[in-house]
């Protein structure tokens, strides 16, 4: 677990905590990242390996938040423990899952600075963890995960209100702004879902782009994984929206 000097937010915003994600994986990948979890204040990171491989780890993983996320301070020493056995494990994984509620953490609604997106297929950032998770702790079950959720179940949904928010979410960026293969893929997913919904010149409107950039993403294959992320994330912000946890958008883009 680490922590800022003074103990404030790491990523207050939703854009940061995307990129506090992105970080995490890139850095800890290496070191057989189990699962992570965030609780404003703090980051708890669970991975396989040595007591000095998670120190390096560590100080390179703060050293690159910092620069990311242009934090002006430095982090305090990691607290590190050993785990034990699989009863650890089991624990520990859920421990670091259960932070946002554990601390009454009402700010990432998404679990956008978790690993809980990559373990329910709601994102795909590329990470070895769900295919680790299933090897360390095969008995897991999905209704486990969800607990960290919110929702008992989640069913893909087609209701397109946060449409441009969940696709930039199902692919880890703060939003679809840019052209990069990213981009292009997640907002050919959403005309993908939507097209037989909704006519072109709205998803047009939807997407901030001219009926010719539609035509050209309708013709870009969009992979099955993608689809579906994007349609949990949509359900999950409908199950939020219809909690009184989330308000529908002033404006699709």
């Amino acid at each position: 677990m680490f922590r800022l000097m003074d103990d404030r937010v790491i990523a207050p915003s939703v854009a940061r905590r995307r990129i506090l994600a992105q970080v995490i994986y890139k850095v800890a990948r290496p070191y057989r990242l189990l699962c992570f979890g965030y609780a404003d204040t703090h980051v708890h990171v669970l991975a396989l390996c040595s007591g000095e491989e998670i120190s390096r780890m560590v100080q390179h993983l703060t050293g690159v938040l910092r620069k990311r996320l242009a934090i002006p301070l430095p982090f305090q020493p990691p607290r590190i423990r050993r785990l034990e056995d699989q009863h650890h494990l089991l624990n520990a994984f859920h421990y670091c899952l259960r932070q946002p509620s554990r601390h009454d953490v009402k700010s990432d609604l998404y679990r956008d600075a978790t690993s809980l997106p990559e373990l329910l297929g709601m994102r795909l950032l590329p990470s070895d963890s769900p295919a680790l998770v299933r090897e360390m702790l095969p008995r897991l079950r999905r209704r486990e995960l969800l607990s960290h959720l919110g929702p008992l179940e989640l069913r893909p949904r087609l209701e397109l209100d946060f449409a441009t928010d969940a696709a930039a979410a199902a692919i880890g960026l703060p939003d679809l702004r840019g052209s990069s293969r990213q981009v292009r893929l997640a907002s050919a997913a959403i005309v993908a879902l939507a097209e037989q919904r909704i006519s072109s010149v709205e998803l047009a409107g939807l997407l901030g782009c001219s009926r010719t950039t539609i035509w050209r993403l309708k013709g870009i294959p969009v992979p099955r994984e993608l689809l579906r992320a994007v349609a949990l994330q949509l359900a999950l912000r409908v199950w939020l929206r219809e909690q009184g946890k989330l308000e529908p958008p002033t404006s699709l883009r």
